[in-house]
C-alpha cells in the first residue's frame, strides 16, 4: 500500500503526459467575431519590431479582409482544440549593447526577445477576452499592483510608506 510520503516519482513522460491534457472542466473561450479581430488590428502597434516570422505591425494593419477572415478561422480553432503552436512561442534574441559598457564584456549586453507578431496579438486578444470575462479585481489583493491597470510599482511605494508610518 502506498501512504502520500511513499508514493513512486514520476517521469518526465508522465509529467508531460498530465500537464498536455486539456482542462475539462473550464468553460469555452466565445470564439472571437471577425469585427472584433478587425477593431483589434486597428489599433495594433505598428512601431514593433517582427520576429523571426518577418511579418511586421504594418502588415497585420494592412490585410485584406479574406487574410482577417483566415486569422479569425485560425485563432478560434486554436482555443476550440486548446492548442497553442509551438512556434507562436520562439522568440529571437538580439543582444543590445548598453550605452558607455566596454563591447568585449558579456554583461555589456542586454538581451531583447522579439516574438511574432501575430503571436502577440494573439495574446492581446486573449487577454481582453479574459478580462471580459473575469473580474480581476475579484482575484488580486488590494495590495497586488502588477498585471493591474494604473497600479505601479510607485503606488506600492507609498502603501509601504504609508503602512510603516501607521505602525
Amino acid at each position: 500500500m502506498l501512504t502520500p510520503h511513499h508514493l513512486p516519482n514520476p517521469t518526465d513522460a508522465e509529467i508531460s503526459a498530465f500537464l498536455d491534457v486539456s482542462c475539462q472542466m473550464s468553460l469555452p473561450i466565445k470564439p472571437f467575431p471577425s469585427e472584433e479581430v478587425v477593431e483589434a488590428l486597428a489599433h495594433i502597434n505598428v512601431r514593433t519590431a517582427p520576429g523571426y516570422d518577418l511579418i511586421s505591425g504594418k502588415l497585420l494593419e494592412e490585410l485584406p479582409k479574406k487574410a482577417v477572415t483566415l486569422i479569425t478561422i485560425l485563432y478560434n480553432s486554436m482555443f476550440r482544440v486548446s492548442y497553442y503552436p509551438l512556434l507562436c512561442k520562439f522568440a529571437q534574441i538580439i543582444m543590445a549593447p548598453k550605452p558607455g559598457k566596454p563591447v568585449d564584456d558579456v554583461t555589456s549586453y542586454r538581451p531583447i526577445s522579439l516574438l511574432p507578431n501575430s503571436s502577440k496579438f494573439f495574446e492581446k486578444l486573449l487577454l481582453k477576452r479574459l478580462r471580459s470575462d473575469i473580474d480581476l479585481s475579484t482575484l488580486f489583493p488590494d495590495y497586488q499592483f502588477r498585471f493591474r491597470a494604473g497600479h505601479s510599482t510607485i503606488h506600492q511605494k507609498h502603501r509601504v510608506v504609508h503602512e510603516i508610518a501607521m505602525a
